[in-house]
């Protein structure tokens, strides 16, 4: 006889047959899940550089670098063509004012030096010698003067006891003509004999005046030439460090040769080449900022000149931290000179996601997922580029290369 199903019999009838239904679903479910997420594209986060999108103030930039030079250098050059006789210090000494540095051989100058003393003491001979002919011719027109002056006196004498006994007829006048004429002969005479003098002394003082310019002229090449005797001790002329020097002793050096170069290593300022593609952005006293390893220093240009080589601008950077202690002489450094400020503005870390401004696709993290954004990046520096559109602040996105998955517009990131 037939009995009537339980309710209790008939859920659990049911729920069996659901559960044969369920769980093939459930697993094919799981299975299509699993061939999904195999087929969807991924990336594992340690496989990428991220950055996070920033507000803040963009220095623009030209990036170059340079090396640091002592602010003060003195170069000491060679007075003479000579030899190195002896070097007394060393590349890298430091020294005082004063040091002996290096001595040059003197034999050509000591030489020269004797060769001119005997000359100026034969000039002084010569004014000596004219001055003594000149006093000798002298005294003898002088005596001569004397003579005449007696004789002149005696004529005169003469000429008027003529004179008087021609009053009275005792005299011819044959007697009288030749008594006036012998007054007259002399008194020329006389007028000549001291201007003879007063030729013979001007002739004398001119001479004279020629043999002493002469031993003038000879006594300041005696002057230069024990100058250069003297040049031949190098000596320091400031206190300082010695950052060159010619040290081979018995090597040949020309005049105006360079012998040593002395420094202030306390100051220092930059050298930095550059192409003059950059021309037009350069100025005098634009800002510079200079790295060194994470340290920075600022300055600004103060020179820009042509070099010797074609293209290439030479610049030279003044310090505002010239004595800072993270300097040093001959060091390379990182210049960024500054060409303008992008204040309040957005910007990201560089990478090589893009290569420069302009519009460009960028890949922003959202989660698990990534996707593509349209982003136009402006100006830029050694570290940073401008986000101009189509970024926030706070946006992660990947700096590294993109290049592999660029044709995606959405992928996951493990």
């Amino acid at each position: 006889m037939d009995r009537p199903i339980s309710r209790q019999a008939q859920r659990k009838h049911q729920w069996q047959s659901l559960r044969k239904v369920a769980i093939p679903v459930a697993v094919i479910a799981i299975l299509i899940s699993l061939v999904w997420q195999g087929l969807k594209p991924s990336i594992n986060r340690d496989e990428i550089m991220t950055a996070v999108v920033k507000a803040g103030d963009l220095n623009s930039t030209i990036s170059t670098s340079g090396f640091v030079r002592p602010l003060v250098e003195e170069s000491i050059a060679s007075e003479i063509n000579s030899q190195v006789d002896k070097v007394w210090v060393n590349a890298g000494q430091s020294v005082t004012k004063g040091t002996l540095l290096m001595s040059l051989d003197n034999t050509r100058v000591a030489l020269e030096i004797n060769r001119l003393k005997e000359q100026i003491a034969l000039k002084e001979n010569n004014i000596e010698s004219r001055q003594l002919d000149a006093r000798k011719q002298i005294n003898r027109e002088k005596s001569r003067l004397e003579l005449l002056e007696v004789d002149l006196d005696s004529r005169k004498t003469r000429l008027q006891r003529l004179e008087q006994l021609g009053g009275i007829g005792a005299t011819s006048k044959h007697d009288m003509q030749e008594a006036r004429l012998n007054v007259k002969r002399t008194t020329i005479e006389i007028r000549q004999i001291k201007q003879s003098v007063k030729d013979l002394t001007a002739s004398t003082n001119s001479e004279i005046a020629g043999i002493k310019l002469e031993k003038s002229i000879l006594q300041k090449s005696l002057a230069e030439q024990e100058r250069l005797l003297d040049d031949t001790q190098i000596l320091a002329p400031r206190d300082g460090t010695v950052t060159w020097l010619k040290q081979q002793e018995g090597a040949a050096v020309s005049e105006g040769e360079t012998l040593i170069k002395i420094a202030d290593m306390s100051q220092f300022h930059i050298e930095a080449s550059i192409s003059d593609f950059y021309s037009p952005q350069l100025s005098n006293d634009m800002p510079v900022q200079v790295q060194i390893g994470e340290d920075y220093l600022t300055g600004q240009v103060v020179s820009i000149i042509a070099a010797n080589k074609e293209g290439v601008l030479n610049l030279r950077v003044e310090l505002e931290q010239n004595s800072s202690s993270l300097l040093r002489a001959s060091q390379r450094v990182d210049l960024e000179l500054i060409t303008g400020v992008e204040k309040d503005t957005l910007l990201v870390e560089k990478g090589p996601f893009v290569n420069g401004a302009g519009s460009h696709e960028v890949f922003v993290i959202q989660n698990s997922t990534v996707k593509k954004v349209q982003a136009r990046i402006g100006a830029s520096n050694q570290n940073y580029f401008q986000v101009v559109k189509g970024l926030s602040a706070g946006d992660e996105i990947i700096i590294s290369n993109v290049e592999s998955f660029k044709h995606l517009n959405e992928f996951a990131i493990n």
